[in-house]
């Protein structure tokens, strides 16, 4: 999605020349984000439930934090290549991560 940021369509000048065709970064961005929100508050719901959970939510809030706080300071330095490359770390591990934490999960149960 973020390479038609450089498509020089329609008129040369890119999403600048958009005009209200450029909603459609907002609209995406939004459905991503309700997505990623609601699926990783699920699971952490799931893994975490009754009293275990408010710990579970405090580590979901300080998680978000302090990746945002990191990837403010790296975009401050301009240290574009290894912040790519830790996105593209934890996205990839997420899954097998959840994966294991599931097996974990049903090994530990009574």
């Amino acid at each position: 999605i973020g390479v038609l940021s450089l498509v020089p369509w329609p008129n040369g000048r890119g999403p600048g020349g958009w005009g209200w065709g450029i909603i459609v970064f907002y609209v995406l961005q939004g459905l991503g984000r309700g997505v990623y929100e609601s699926t990783n508050k699920g699971i952490f719901g799931d893994f975490f439930p009754g009293p275990a959970g408010v710990g579970a939510f405090s580590n979901v809030m300080m998680q978000g934090t302090a990746s945002s706080a990191i990837g403010f300071a790296l975009e401050a330095l301009d240290v574009n290549t290894p912040l790519v490359y830790m996105l593209l770390s934890c996205s990839v591990l997420t899954v097998p991560c959840l994966l294991w934490a599931s097996k974990l999960r049903d090994t530990q149960r009574p």
